[in-house]
This record gives C-alpha cells, structure tokens and sequence, in this order.
C-alpha cells in the first residue's frame, strides 16, 4: 500500500508540474505580442517626427524646387507680445506638425502690426531671410521702404512674422536669398479660397483646416 501510495502522489507532483508550465508557455505569446506593439508604435512616432522635422521640411521644399518654405499659422490679435505669439505658433494646427516652430527665438520673431502670422523657412542652412517695411501708396501701388529693415536673419534661421492689418494688401516684403538666387513676395491670403496666394520660388507648408 505504501509503494502504491508513493506512486500516486509521484503522478499527482508530475501533472501539477506539467500543468504549470502549460500555464506559463501560453501567456508568454502575450507578453510579446505587446512588446511587438510598443515598437511599432515607437517606429510610428518616430517616423512622424523625422517627417515633420525642419531638416525633412527643408528636403522637401528643394524637391518642390522652391527657395523658401513659407505656411500660414493663423489670426491672432493686434495687441500680442511675442511670447503670446509663440505660443499661438504652438498650439495652431502647424506649429503640431512642426514642432521646431514652438522653439523660435524671440530673436527670430517679427511684429510688423496686423493680425495674420507666418512662418518662413530658408530652403537650406546657407538661406537668409530680410523683411522690409512696405505701404500702399494713392495710386495703388506697393512702395517697399528698403531703408527700414524691420529683420535681417542669419543663414539657416526660420523666422515667424505677424503682418497685415489689411486684408488688401500687405504691409511687409520679405527678399529670401538661396544660392544667390533672390525671391521677393509679400505675405497674402487670396480672397478667392483664404489660402496663400501662390509665389514662384515659395513652396506652401501650411496646414489648413476646415
């Protein structure tokens, strides 16, 4: 009885044992299965970030065969100071697909009066961006005052502007230089479809919404 009775426990340890490891090996695909889904969501983040960085913008912008890259953040009252700017630059639609606009310098940032911000990016690091003062004259026409630099940016810095008290005309021109190559526009919005009136040499980064 005793040796039959060793047996049976013997048989009873076994199947508790191979029960035991049968629970083990089936959460094992699990663990896994989410370690699989936080690296692809890991790759995914960053994918969308290299996509949006400014290198990637500046790439780009020279397959477009633009010189400068320039978007249309939004409206933002006359009255802000620069850091209310910055942070409008943040939280539009833009400034979250292009999170390098959110870390502009103060230094980098124009106040021209008006309600309509930009941002304008160099093609390339050896690309300067200037801003002159400009007005409308009774006949009609633009008159650039060349003689009042409102910026004057170092290669390779993106500048944020904030312009246009009219919806008319502009009161600004900006001259982008890349590669000796000079692009002159003044920052609009077309009264046909609100987005940026098309410039040759400027290539539209800006995120619209409905």
């Amino acid at each position: 009885m005793k040796i039959f009775t060793k047996i049976i426990t013997a048989c009873l340890l076994t199947a508790s044992v191979a029960l035991t490891v049968g629970c083990t090996s089936e959460k094992e695909p699990e663990t896994v299965s989410t370690t699989t889904s936080t690296t692809a969501s890991q790759i995914q983040r960053a994918t969308t970030a290299k996509e949006s960085s400014l290198s990637q913008l500046r790439k780009t912008i020279e397959a477009e065969d633009g010189k400068v890259g320039f978007a249309f953040i939004g409206y933002l009252n006359e009255e802000s100071d620069k850091e209310k700017i910055l942070d409008f630059v943040k939280k539009s639609a833009c400034g979250q697909k292009y999170d390098f606009l959110g870390e502009i310098s103060e230094n980098n940032m124009v106040d021209a009066d008006g309600y309509e911000v930009y941002a304008i990016v160099p093609e390339s690091e050896k690309g300067t961006v200037t801003i002159y003062e400009a007005e409308m004259t009774e006949d009609g026409e633009y008159r650039d005052i060349r003689d009042r630099t409102l910026y004057k940016g170092k290669p390779g810095e993106p500048v944020i502007l904030k312009c246009n008290i009219s919806e008319i005309y502009s009161n600004v021109l900006v001259v982008s230089v890349e590669n000796n190559e000079i692009t002159e526009f003044r920052p609009s919005l077309s009264m046909r479809d609100g987005r940026l009136a098309s410039v040759q040499g400027c290539y539209d980064f800006s995120v619209y919404e409905n």
